[in-house]
């Protein structure tokens, strides 16, 4: 009866052709030593009879079992002891037999020396991989029966050999297999694993004892599992159904394979074939699968079959989704993907890898699977997709905790800490994760987007998407200057939850330097990665925090010192100019280690006298800090208070060390000499002006770069002025008159237009990072600005106090003792200022000379407080046009000549001119015979009003220029013009007779065109640019030359959303003359209607923008051809297509900057017949539509007065590109004969 059960069970475990085995090879590349806290996992399901083996060599592998409860399950088994389960053991195994289904969670782990195989083998006649028999199973009853004897297996890693089965399983009962190979005899069991080293590629010779019981019944055999048994034909299958192909965009060329989505386990050749479904679609036989989509968006749908030929044919449904696709991939290769942090950055098939060390090496006392992770990494990415999308995977076995997260900012502002794992499965939930950036600027704003990656993970980019349509944009978010940080634990983020709440990374930022952190949790003095150091350019800082681990691993002092030596030496081989900066132990409560008694005092000694002996060597350029100095223990600063700290900690700490590296290793930041003047047109000798005489602003002009096309962007002082001061557009600030600036006004009169609007000038954001501020004269409008009530009100006493938030000295009003002549006018019913006169007095006792004078003493007491940022305001040329007598006789009034063109333009505009009453209205230029002011004219002045007009302007100007004179004079003699930027600007230009217009008021040349001189050291000298520019570019072109980030208006009731300012850096114009930073500039003017001047290098352009948002009426001028503006070439035939391309320029989101309104309206309707010769321009391509079989010539012209046509392309039978980056010429055709 025995014996008949015994048979039955053997044709079970032994007939059977097929066997599933699944072995998962685990590898020292892949996991680390096991520990309880952070558990390597592997969960299997098994059925009854499967047996489950896990094998293990190497010094330190670790296989953990029912003894420490690291086997769980459902299913019933029934386990072996173990075999040298323990780290150290030679060789590991155990090993099992599934009594019932259910799972099986196994926990293993070793070190770098370690090997580990897990397999589960299943009895499966669908497997992928089979048994062999390698000896007939022998019923053994007794010892008496023969033993089996050379049994030859040949194996590799992982192969599981079963030598020996307990049919009855008792467990008293042994079996013993004598191995030729190791020599020795080791126990195998209920069910045996073969050689336990699992290594060798040889055969070995088996030879079983069996213990003398008759009693006993026992089943010998032998199997090996193997990739290439005959299991017999398996048909070609679909991988799922239905079979989901990747979608296409309408009218796209298909191009994928059904190969991808099926198999055939014996490799035999399948043959694909389709039925039903959109006809667009081939399938080839060889499963390719083309055609052009259709142009509707849905899902199509067909039946698919495929067969290897051998009798059994599968079929599926195959869906292809034809969509506008809402993502675009970026390639990983694009330059326009920035990393820093990352020396050794490497893409592979799985992506980018932002590796800080270079693997190619070893290193000694450093974790490798520590030195993977991505402490101090960041991307910077710029681009005007509203949503990017980054992908993330994790290596196996890579470092990962899942408290560790990302930061991203956006536009220097932080937004989030995305999590990269749950707290709940770190192994699955990391994998893929997806970083997902929202911009929260404006629609089609440039936006930069920088993501600090974990201190404590290894995350591989996979793939980076943006919005179907956008792209990533160049840009620059390199600093100048590098610092390295060297350490372990305490510099890698032990403590912190992200990179960007370390120290390292917090230094970095405040220091504007690119940060390379080579700190490794757990790492002790490695000269071998100072070696690292050799591959990078020379750093200007190195910060050394490293010796804990050292202490705690029990080494003696003597030992300390040496080690250090040898770091410290290795790190000033290889970077022999550095400034290194070496910090003793930081705070700790530890006192000793235990096993060496050495004292934390005694490491920091050791520290010190290493460093303390180099420094008297001769190193200048070694620092010795007292970390124990610049720390604490106390529990809300350091973890445990051993020697990790707290983000509050690690923020202090941070702050202690910027303190000590700044004045080494940061150079001088620039004062700012910031110069106003008051309505001034560019009447300069270095504009080209042959009349007036400026020599002081001529000197400015060859100290720097003088912009002769710049423009303010609003033509009061008001408006214009709070526009510059904050980076926004008039729009953006709310002040499109008097308004406040910061919000309401005390009286209800002056009240913001958008509210409290919450903004930041540029002296206030200069005050932000360290500079001292102060000013006098005219900075902001006096109306616009004051103190501040305690319920967020405005005062009217600005002309005391300007701005007090934008000054941390003071303000000093600049009231002078000279005043204008006054008559009274009947017909006005008041009094009137005579708009042009000089008097004889002092330079010095006008209001601007007093304001030269407060700006000099004010320079001289700031400059014992560097850096500083000074404002000088002039209020002259402003009406009247009142000078010192010195400065008009400057001048013969015949000398000059009244503006040659004092009409109104052909084809003008009900908003062209504003009749400016400004003057008119409020001065005098003659008396009658009683001394009574006479009223000036509407008509066009007498010319010998308009020359006594011109007289006192120009007598003005050169009266300014001498106070800028003693401005830049005192600078040089105080030593500061070397580290100073310079800028001089006018908030707006002034109409001096041109359209008999006299004043500012209105979208033209006169009215916006400013002066504007940078000088900045180190830069270029007497440089001219005529490329378009504005003064809300003065913000952002100051912070890049002072190394501040530009600030982000912060939002306020009505602008929810932080603001990026509106302006362009004109650092890049100022490196190189013939740069551009943007195509145009925007001016903006009106109430009710509102009109926006689009001001290229040749012309300009306005819309005059209704309440409703309806385009009312348009400009166009040239003022190569046309400078006088005598013409309005909007109204001319011919000149369509020209404006019609200004108004689909202007409203671009990189030219528009802060125009909502503007680019909220509607633009005029394309012409019929755009440009001349019957041409159309869309979406940048030029075609003739008539042009059927017709072969023509394009030609264009810039010039519509001279007649000269230029060939640009010949042999044209469809659209073209646009052959011109700007829509600045004119194109005709010309049929071939």
């Amino acid at each position: 009866m025995i014996r008949n059960a015994l048979s039955t069970l053997m044709v079970l475990l032994f007939s059977v052709s097929t066997l599933h085995a699944d072995v998962l090879v685990v590898d020292s590349a892949t996991y680390s030593t096991y520990s309880p806290a952070n558990n390597n996992i592997a969960t299997f399901s098994v059925g009854i009879g499967d047996v489950i083996a896990v094998m293990g060599s190497g010094n330190n592998s670790e296989i953990r079992t029912s003894s420490n409860l690291e086997l769980s399950g459902t299913a019933g088994l029934a386990w072996t002891d173990e075999g040298n389960a323990s780290a150290g053991a030679a060789v590991q195994y155990w090993y099992g037999t599934a009594m019932s289904s259910g799972t099986v969670t196994l926990d293993y782990g070793h070190d770098a020396s370690g090997h580990i195989a897990i397999g589960v083998y299943q009895l499966r006649s669908d497997a992928a991989k089979s048994i062999k028999l390698l000896t007939d199973p022998v019923l053994l009853e007794s010892a008496n029966d023969a033993a089996i004897s050379s049994l030859d297996l040949v194996y590799n890693f992982g192969t599981v050999i079963a030598q020996g089965v307990y049919v009855e399983g008792y467990a008293s009962y042994n079996v013993f297999s004598t191995k030729a190979i190791a020599n020795d005899i080791e126990r195998v069991g209920k069910f045996g694993v073969g050689d336990g080293v699992f290594t060798s590629t040889s055969g070995f010779t088996s030879s079983y004892v069996i213990p003398d019981d008759d009693s006993n019944q026992i089943v010998l055999g032998g199997m090996a599992f193997t990739e290439d048994a005959p299991v017999g034909n398996r048909a070609s299958e679909f991988d799922s159904d239905p079979v989901a192909a990747p979608s296409v965009s309408p009218d796209t060329s298909c191009n994928a394979s059904l190969t991808d989505y099926a198999t055939d386990l014996d490799d035999d050749t399948m043959t694909f074939w389709a039925e039903g479904g959109p006809v667009w679609l081939n399938v080839a036989s060889n499963g390719a699968l083309t055609g052009t989509s259709p142009s509707t968006e849905g899902l199509n749908s067909w039946t698919v079959y495929v067969t290897d030929g051998k009798g059994v044919t599968n079929s599926a449904t195959l869906e292809i989704n034809v969509a506008i696709p809402q993502f675009v991939e970026v390639p990983l290769t694009s330059a326009n993907l920035y990393v820093q942090g990352a020396k050794y950055l490497d893409i592979d098939a799985n992506g980018m890898n932002f590796h800080r060390f270079d693997f190619d090496n070893t290193y000694s006392n450093v974790s490798p699977v520590k030195a993977k992770t991505t402490s101090g990494v960041k991307l910077t990415l710029y681009t005007r997709s509203d949503t990017v999308k980054l992908t993330f995977d994790y290596g196996v076995g890579d470092e990962y905790r899942n408290s560790s997260k990302f930061t991203t900012y956006q536009n220097g502002t932080y937004v989030s800490t995305p999590a990269h794992v749950s707290l709940e499965n770190p192994v699955s939930s990391a994998i893929p994760f997806v970083v997902e950036l929202v911009s929260a600027s404006a629609p089609g704003e440039l936006v930069r987007h920088d993501v600090v990656f974990p201190n404590w993970a290894n995350p591989i980019l996979s793939k980076v998407e943006v919005k179907a349509g956008e792209v990533l944009e160049a840009g620059n978010p390199f600093e100048n200057k590098q610092v390295v940080f060297l350490g372990d634990s305490i510099s890698h983020g032990t403590g912190q939850s992200t990179t960007a709440a370390g120290y390292p990374y917090q230094v970095a930022e405040a220091l504007d330097m690119e940060l390379f952190n080579l700190a490794v949790g757990g790492g002790k003095m490695a000269p071998d990665v100072a070696d690292l150091l050799e591959d990078f350019d020379p750093v200007e800082a190195i910060w050394i925090l490293i010796g804990y681990n050292d202490w705690q691993g029990g080494k003696t002092v003597s030992e300390l010192t040496a080690d250090y030596e040898a770091l410290l030496s290795t790190v000033r081989l290889r970077q022999p100019d550095a400034e290194i900066f070496c910090c003793t132990l930081v705070a700790t409560t530890v006192v000793d280690d235990p096993g060496s008694g050495v004292t934390a005092g005694d490491v920091r000694q050791a520290v010190s006298d290493v460093v303390n002996a180099r420094i008297a060597a001769g190193d200048e350029q070694l620092y010795l800090v007292d970390g124990d100095s610049i720390s604490s223990s106390d529990a809300s600063y350091t973890m445990n208070t051993t020697v990790h700290f707290t983000e509050l900690g690690a923020a202090d700490f941070a702050t202690n060390v910027v303190a000590i590296m700044e004045p080494v290793v940061s150079d001088p930041k620039p004062n700012v000499l910031f110069i106003a003047i008051d309505d001034m047109n560019p009447i300069v000798s270095a504009y080209g002006n042959d009349l007036i005489q400026t020599p002081n602003m001529d000197r400015l002009a060859t100290r720097g770069t003088t912009f002769l096309n710049a423009h303010c962007q609003w033509a009061v002082c008001g408006p214009s002025r709070a526009s510059l001061m904050t980076g926004l557009m008039p729009e953006q600030t709310g002040v499109m008159g008097f308004n406040k600036m910061r919000g309401l006004s005390a009286n209800g009169e002056r009240d913001n237009t958008r509210g409290v609007t919450n903004v930041v000038t540029i002296p206030q954001h200069f005050i932000d990072y360290g500079y001292t501020t102060a000013a006098t004269g005219k900075i902001n409008d006096y109306r616009c600005v004051g103190s501040m009530n305690p319920d967020g009100t405005i005062n009217e006493d600005g002309g005391s106090v300007d701005d007090p938030l934008s000054w941390s000295h003071q303000f000093q009003n600049s009231g002078g003792s000279v005043s204008s002549s006054k008559a009274y006018n009947a017909v006005l019913d008041k009094d009137l200022t005579l708009a042009s006169e000089s008097v004889n007095q002092p330079a010095s006792n006008f209001t601007d000379g007093v304001a030269a004078t407060k700006g000099i003493e004010m320079m001289n007491a700031l400059a014992t407080n560097q850096p500083f940022f000074l404002g000088v305001g002039f209020k002259k040329p402003h009406l009247p046009f009142l000078s010192p007598k010195s400065s008009w006789d400057l001048y013969d009034r015949n000398d000059f000549i009244p503006h040659p063109f004092p009409y109104e333009m052909a084809n003008a505009t009900g908003y062209s001119l504003n009749s400016i009453t400004e003057m008119r209205s409020n001065y005098y230029l003659e008396t009658d015979g009683g001394g009574d002011a006479l009223k000036i004219t509407s008509g066009i002045l007498p010319e010998d009003q308009q020359k006594l007009l011109l007289h006192g302007y120009y007598a003005c100007i050169s009266h300014v220029d001498e106070q800028v004179g003693r401005i830049l004079d005192e600078l040089d003699i105080l030593g500061l013009s070397s580290n100073t930027v310079i800028v001089l600007w006018g908030d707006h230009g002034f109409h001096l007779g041109d359209h008999n217009e006299w004043g500012k008021h209105t979208n033209l040349e006169q009215a916006t065109r400013v002066p504007f001189i940078i000088s900045a050291p180190g830069y270029a000298q007497g440089k001219t640019s005529t490329t378009p520019v504005g003064l809300l570019d003065i913000f952002p072109t100051l912070c890049d030359l002072a190394g501040l980030p530009e600030p982000v208006q912060p939002p306020n009731s009505v602008d929810p959303l932080p603001r990026p300012l509106s302006g362009r850096s004109l650092v890049p114009v100022i490196t190189d003359d013939s740069a551009e930073v943007q195509t145009g500039i925007v001016s903006h003017y009106g109430s009710g209607n509102y009109g926006y001047a689009y001001r290229t290098d040749r012309y300009r352009y306005m819309e005059w923008i209704g309440s409703s948002g309806n385009v009312i009426t348009n400009e166009l001028y040239d003022y190569q051809q046309d400078p006088m503006e005598t013409i309005n070439l909007a109204g001319e035939p011919g000149f369509e297509g020209l404006a019609y391309q200004f108004s689909i320029s202007m409203r671009d989101s990189s030219e528009a900057r802060g125009c909502d309104r503007l680019k909220a309206s509607t633009p005029p309707a394309a012409p019929a017949n755009k440009t001349l010769g019957g041409l159309e321009l869309d979406n940048g391509q030029i075609a003739w539509p008539e042009a059927v079989g017709v072969t023509y010539s394009l030609l264009s012209s810039s010039n519509l007065t001279d007649s000269v046509w230029t060939i640009r392309q010949t042999g044209i039978t469809a659209p073209v590109p646009m052959p011109t980056e700007k829509w600045q010429e004119f194109f005709k055709i010309e049929v071939a004969e």
